[in-house]
């Protein structure tokens, strides 16, 4: 029996849907607790959330197919930013209307976060496709992720001077997103 259409494939939905919540949640507990000053705890909830993310990663990889190439990987989360927009316009029409100023205040500045987050996933996935990731035609500040060297130039370099970690840690220091 092939998975597409089956309750299997809802329930591992739903187990993804789930999964991901609880590693948000757990997250989000365990910077509660090490506020209470309970580092035991924090660490308790920070660890199951790690377990958690694993099974989500094998559900949404492993068994639904969801984890593609890195350039399919980019547009699709540029893809769904963008989508994301339109919801958080909606929903904060619906809460002004309902007279939930601060919430739709939320929605509202979350929907500026959220359309950096759509204007730097497809500047990435353009980048990536064209093989500009790593190059410009000016000048610009390069710094290395694991060290901080700063590298100043056209590219990026393929390793850092400092540390010889891979271009791959390189960024802009101040990218025009």
């Amino acid at each position: 029996m092939p998975l597409e259409g089956s309750q299997t494939q809802t329930n591992l939905r739903k187990t993804f849907a789930a999964e991901a919540r609880s590693v948000t949640r757990y997250q989000l507990f365990a910077e509660n607790a090490r506020r209470e000053g309970f580092e035991f705890i924090a660490r308790t909830f920070e660890e199951a959330a790690e377990q958690n993310l694993a099974h989500a990663r094998q559900v949404y990889g492993r068994f639904l197919g969801n984890i593609k190439s890195l350039q399919e990987n980019l547009q699709s989360t540029a893809t769904a930013e963008n989508a994301e927009l339109n919801v958080y316009l909606e929903y904060e029409r619906v809460a002004r209307e309902e007279g939930f100023e601060d919430i739709a205040t939320f929605y509202r500045e979350a929907r500026v976060v959220t359309n950096l987050h759509y204007r730097q996933f497809s500047d990435l996935s353009s980048r990536l496709a064209n093989g500009t990731l790593y190059n410009r035609p000016t000048v610009q500040i390069w710094q290395c992720m694991n060290c901080g060297y700063l590298h100043e130039g056209k590219e990026a370099p393929q390793f850092c001077p400092l540390c010889f970690f891979p271009q791959g840690w390189y960024r802009l220091l101040c990218p025009d997103y």
